[in-house]
């Protein structure tokens, strides 16, 4: 379980995410917009996946400064705890789950 402190050390600081903001992504038609423009005049959830099954507005990172800027880097993430098992968001056979994403692609 995460202790309050370290879920709130986890949350990014406003100067990060002032900086953020200021960084370009890439819309659905490869078209570089600001971050920031995504919240500016409304609430926004941004929820960062890596998956094809999702329905809403898709934007990119390709270089990963966004992730980056808000303290998301893999180096930081903490393994595993020891005695606990290992979670996994992938739920099927990892040829099930290529199979399904190739056939998600296609059409």
């Amino acid at each position: 379980m995460t202790s309050p402190q370290s879920l709130a050390s986890a949350i990014p600081d406003t100067e990060s995410l002032a900086h953020a903001a200021n960084l370009q992504i890439l819309d659905s038609k490869g078209s570089n917009i600001a971050f920031g423009s995504l919240f500016e005049n409304q609430k926004t959830i941004v929820v960062f996946i890596n998956t094809t099954n999702f329905s809403g507005p898709i934007f990119a990172d390709p270089d990963r400064s966004l992730y980056r800027a808000l303290g998301m880097n893999i180096e930081k993430l903490a393994g595993t705890p020891s005695g606990q098992q290992r979670k996994s968001y992938i739920t099927m056979s990892p040829l099930k789950n290529a199979l399904q994403s190739i056939w998600v692609c296609t059409f």
